[in-house]
């Protein structure tokens, strides 16, 4: 008899049954994928580094000098590996479908695929062992605003050489970062990266990276610190670069977590209300004798098969879906989950416990119910043993009003729930509405040093000018609002010049990006402490470079640029994306 009472209530309730099968897969979906993705984005960066095989320090070299040779001499260090770069000054250089680009501002960067000193990526995530003579991969920064695909070619005409390549696809590289204003990377043969070397227009500067392998980063640093044009990061430091990255990775896992909270809340919700609609036929059932464990037996077996069904039938559809979502955030790193198939199973079962337990909780008022009272709550929905808060005589709600209340206030565990369900939903929506304009809005713009202006000009000539020598700006600022006034748009122009430094205080050194704004400009330095610098003498930096310096507002620290050091006082402390940045009056 057991077993027949549960075959016909399967089929008596097809509808109700097959509702709550459908949530049962998106519950275990979304729990599966959203734990696989939650392990993946945690050690994302720490496992991208790790399989780029990233050592522990980077040196930038500009320039000749013996600083290569002395590094792989220390006995703290083990290995050092380097990349020998070829700039290529601006995106004009390089032609598709006979059109000059002109959709990035910095030096692209060439490297021999001989020279690969860390682990690059394919967009398969595989690692890329070698390009073939006359083709390129390249990464996003060089792709963006373009309509390159692959198999595409690309004219590259500077000085005197001239290639065609064709485009193999995009890559990956740990230290190389995906952003706009990032420099464009290329990964070339070796045969055409001697071609172009032998080349005068192109050798115009000696670019190399080191990738050194060592148990003492100071070292290294201390080495370094008299030689011009040699920047060092450790493997940490560069870790700063994915900032972008990461916000979209915890968002989608934010967004995973919520739908996977939505669809428990909602799996209760159905599971509590089937039940309570089936009061009359636990009366019937206690009538005809059937004790309280057979029937809470009863219905944690029919909820049982329905959730084995329904979570496998979610594990093997969370495979795809939990792909889709690292797909969404891995554009720019390799974001695997060693374990994701474990996890997977583990979040299924979890899915199973839980509807058990939500299944023997909501039969737990089996046992209070005599047969009259079931049949009869189940068939008019009268309150027993409590009274209304609401009195039909005394209510001055209309009829249709006052049955809404009532019957809220009936049940406020249901619609208790039901208004969870909304409100998570809701908050879902609103959440990824709040992040996407808050990333396009440019109020934010003074967070990455841009000044506020109707347009921004980005041209890499005009940047390299500045870099080699910073008078040219009231050269550049003049030139251009003369330009400006002559097309009858006349204005105002500001340049906002960026050089690396080394900073220095007492016994403590640190690399800083030393910001100037030149030009006619009203914006001024939103400081968290203290006050922005007005004299040429005074600086405002960030809270890592005030740290890494052991310095405060008010104590007095000397900076390189170019050539030359100068003194400047500490007038305030602000907070920008840039961790490691000060600011100095124009």
């Amino acid at each position: 008899m057991f077993w027949r009472i549960l075959k016909k209530d399967l089929k008596r309730k097809k509808t109700m049954n097959i509702i709550l099968l459908l949530f049962v897969v998106l519950c275990s979906m979304f729990a599966s994928a959203a734990v696989n993705n939650i392990v993946a984005v945690t050690g994302g960066i720490e496992h991208y580094f790790d399989v780029s095989d990233v050592p522990d320090v980077i040196v930038q070299i500009e320039g000749e000098n013996d600083a290569e040779e002395k590094i792989s001499a220390l006995p703290s260090v083990d290995e050092v590996k380097t990349e020998h770069w070829l700039p290529v000054i601006s995106s004009k250089y390089f032609k598709h479908n006979g059109k000059k680009l002109d959709n990035f501002i910095n030096p692209a960067i060439m490297i021999s695929d001989k020279e690969m000193a860390i682990n690059y990526f394919d967009t398969d995530n595989n690692i890329i062992e070698s390009v073939d003579r006359n083709c390129f991969y390249a990464n996003a920064t060089f792709l963006q605003n373009t309509d390159i695909k692959e198999g595409d070619d690309v004219e590259l005409t500077l000085g005197s050489s001239k290639l065609t390549l064709k485009f193999m696809g995009r890559f990956k590289g740990a230290l190389f970062s995906s952003e706009s204003s990032a420099n464009p990377y290329l990964i070339i043969n070796s045969e055409d990266y001697d071609h172009l070397d032998k080349d005068e227009a192109i050798r115009f500067m000696n670019y190399k990276q080191l990738y050194v392998k060592t148990s003492d980063s100071d070292s290294v640093r201390e080495l370094v610190k008299d030689y011009e044009g040699i920047y060092v990061n450790t493997r940490d430091e560069m870790k700063s670069i994915y900032l972008y990255d990461m916000i979209a990775a915890y968002i989608m896992m934010v967004i995973s977590i919520v739908l996977m909270i939505t669809a428990f809340v909602v799996l209760r919700f159905t599971i509590g209300f089937t039940i309570s609609e089936e009061f009359r036929e636990i009366g019937v059932m206690k009538a005809v004798g059937i004790d309280n464990g057979g029937r809470r037996r009863l219905y944690i077996i029919k909820y049982l098969a329905i959730s084995v069904i329904g979570a496998a039938a979610g594990f093997f559809g969370s495979i795809p879906l939990g792909d889709m979502m690292m797909r969404a955030i891995s554009d720019n790193m390799v974001l695997i989950s060693e374990s994701g198939s474990f996890m997977g199973l583990i979040s299924t079962a979890a899915v199973i416990a839980l509807i058990l337990l939500f299944c023997y909780g909501c039969t737990r008022r089996v046992k209070k119910l005599s047969p009259i009272d079931a049949v009869r709550n189940g068939q008019t929905g009268e309150r027993f043993g409590r009274r209304s808060i609401l009195h039909l005589s005394r209510s001055k709600l209309p009829s249709t009003g006052f049955m809404a209340v009532n019957d809220v206030l009936s049940a406020p565990k249901r619609f208790g729930i039901i208004t969870v369900i909304f409100t998570l939903c809701i908050l879902m929506i609103t959440l990824m509405s709040n992040f996407a304009m808050t990333l396009k809005s440019e109020k934010i713009l003074w967070l990455f040093g841009v000044p506020t202006s109707e347009a921004h000009i980005l041209d890499s000539e005009t940047i390299f000018k500045v870099c080699s020598d910073q008078s040219e700006c009231e050269h550049i600022i003049s030139d251009t609002e003369k330009l400006l006034a002559e097309n009858g748009m006349p204005g105002k122009c500001t340049i906002s010049v960026s050089v690396r430094s080394e900073a220095a205080y007492k016994n403590k050194k640190a690399h800083i990006l030393l910001n100037t704004t030149k030009g006619d400009t009203n914006d001024t330095l939103r400081v968290d402490e203290g006050s922005a610098p007005q004299k040429n003498d005074e600086i405002a930096m960030t809270i890592s470079a005030l740290n890494d310096l052991d310095a405060h507002i008010g104590d007095r620290i000397t900076a390189v640029i170019g050539d030359k050091e100068y003194e400047f006082i500490i007038t305030g402390r602000y907070s920008v994306f840039n961790s490691h940045e000060a600011y100095r009056s124009h």
